[in-house]
């Protein structure tokens, strides 16, 4: 299914967002996806708008999570609320990463009152929500090791999406691996890249994930 799709998600969707979702204990990646997993470089994708190609970018991210941490490891910038709850489904079909809770955003409010109860190891959200929550201190950022921005490049030319992009990167760890999905190259995009992203290595459909 596509990212414009929630239904095609299957029965595992939360419709309200905002839920903590569980991955399950098994994963079967191959031992070349497992290289590129134990790698903490940036990378730019320019791939189609799928679930499918979701799931193969950010697993490498999940694998890197500690469990043990109650701490935010992994954040997912989505162009939209719809797409956050999409990821968080995505997510939890996922094989591997034992008890990570992943929430996604789809209110900055209510995400900041179930993070003052339970702490998360990955968030996903449009970058407006997820910039609320950093000013208002609901989430921290010290021990984040992935950030992946899916395919917000249909929103770069939106003025508030870009203020909130670069404050989010403003805040990021230095260390912390970032990784970019694209559905095209455009101006915008590559601005970016060239912002945030300059040594990031680039990856198109015709290369292995």
């Amino acid at each position: 299914g596509t990212l414009r799709d929630p239904l095609r998600v299957g029965p595992r969707q939360h419709d309200g967002g905002d839920h903590p979702i569980t991955l399950p204990s098994e994963h079967r990646m191959e031992q070349a996806e497992r290289s590129t997993a134990s790698r903490s470089q940036n990378v730019v994708h320019f791939l189609p708008r799928t679930t499918d190609a979701l799931a193969r970018v950010i697993l490498p991210g999940l694998e890197r999570i500690d469990p043990s941490q109650a701490s935010l490891q992994v954040m997912i910038v989505t162009p939209d609320a719809e797409s956050a709850v999409i990821v968080g489904n995505v997510i939890s079909t996922l094989s591997g990463a034992q008890g990570v809770e992943v929430l996604p955003v789809t209110s900055a409010n209510r995400a900041a009152r179930m993070l003052a109860e339970r702490p998360v190891h990955a968030i996903a959200g449009p970058a407006t929500e997820l910039q609320s929550l950093i000013q208002r201190s609901a989430i921290k950022l010290d021990s984040l090791r992935t950030v992946v921005l899916a395919w917000i490049d249909d929103e770069l030319a939106t003025p508030q999406t870009l203020a909130s992009l670069e404050s989010l990167f403003s805040e990021l760890p230095k260390e912390a691996t970032r990784v970019m999905i694209a559905r095209r190259e455009t101006a915008e995009v590559e601005k970016l890249i060239d912002s945030h992203l300059r040594t990031a290595r680039r990856r198109t459909p015709s290369e292995k994930v």
